[in-house]
């Protein structure tokens, strides 16, 4: 089955795992501070919001192509309510879990101001739930895990995030108050 829709499904949907891996990583990068000396945290700041923006937009592009194709069998209830796909029922769910983090990461970020940093925050780390469903979906889910290609694209985005993951909790750990 290799219809233009299908081939942008395939397209949007990696291109979305790409893009996500890149927002998590510069959000991580954030909260270590972690930049080049003459490259002011809000550049950084302002690239993540961009990435961030750009996965959000291909995501709700993956999404709408799976509307749109009528061979994929996916509706619109199936994207928001999570495991009532016909086939694929897990991995599905686990994409629709993934979105609907996603989007609790978003409506928290454009209200940031009006829920508070202290609120936001604690929102904010849903992006950890949204990133390892929307893995898990591309794994278990996508028609592309067959490819020799996908394999790599997986392993870098775990392992990086993974590792910058790991070093955040290193450092928070190492900064909190001793008893």
């Amino acid at each position: 089955m290799n219809t233009t829709e299908w081939i942008l499904i395939r397209a949007t949907g990696m291109s979305a795992v790409v893009l996500l891996t890149a927002s998590m990583v510069l959000g991580l990068m954030l909260s270590l501070r972690m930049r080049p000396k003459r490259w002011p945290a809000v550049v950084t700041n302002d690239i993540h919001q961009f990435v961030t923006s750009l996965a959000l937009w291909v995501t709700g592009a993956h999404l709408a192509l799976l509307i749109i194709d009528n061979a994929s069998g996916i509706g619109l209830r199936d994207l928001v309510i999570p495991f009532l796909t016909s086939s694929q029922r897990i991995a599905m769910g686990v994409g629709t879990i993934a979105v609907l983090a996603l989007a609790v990461v978003w409506v928290s970020s454009i209200n940031r101001t009006t829920i508070g940093h202290s609120r936001w925050r604690t929102l904010h780390y849903t992006a950890f739930l949204a990133y390892v469903m929307a893995i898990a979906h591309g794994i278990f889910g996508g028609t592309d895990t067959s490819q020799m290609w996908a394999w790599p694209v997986y392993a870098a985005s775990i392992a990086i995030v993974g590792w910058l993951t790991m070093k955040r909790i290193r450092t928070a750990r190492d900064h909190a108050p001793r008893r």
